[in-house]
């Protein structure tokens, strides 16, 4: 039978996997940057191990997607920390003396996460809006 992995061996794997990703994301982006710039108008390109920028560009957007997913996850194993970190601030502002249950956090968790997600999707519909050709 398969052993059980501890909360901590699952928390340090879980960080040693969002600080490779980091990493990538930070990699990719900089051989986007100066390893293989955009080409001039009219030029052609460079290309670093048969891709050229638009694949670089690519590859540095879904290693980007994985590093959000991985964060995503981290904040989801760390809510039950992360909302009691909350809460005890805003109960010694408020001198308040109410207790956040399980359920209380899970419902502040969702709907944190729907604003979130409400207003990356908001201003990526006001950028499709905006957006003009030059």
């Amino acid at each position: 039978m398969a052993k059980r992995m501890s909360r901590s061996a699952i928390n340090f794997s879980l960080d040693l996997g969002a600080f490779v990703v980091l990493l990538a994301t930070l990699w990719t982006r900089l051989v986007t940057f100066w390893i293989v710039p955009p080409p001039a108008e009219g030029k052609s390109g460079l290309a670093l191990w048969g891709m050229n920028h638009k694949a670089w560009d690519a590859v540095n957007f879904w290693v980007t997607m994985a590093f959000a997913v991985v964060i995503l996850v981290h904040l989801i194993l760390h809510w039950t920390w992360i909302s009691q970190f909350v809460h005890q601030r805003v109960k010694r502002r408020s001198k308040s003396v109410a207790v956040l249950d399980s359920g209380t956090q899970t419902v502040y968790g969702v709907g944190f996460m729907i604003v979130v997600f409400v207003v990356v999707g908001g201003l990526l519909a006001v950028a499709a809006v905006a957006a003009k050709p030059f």
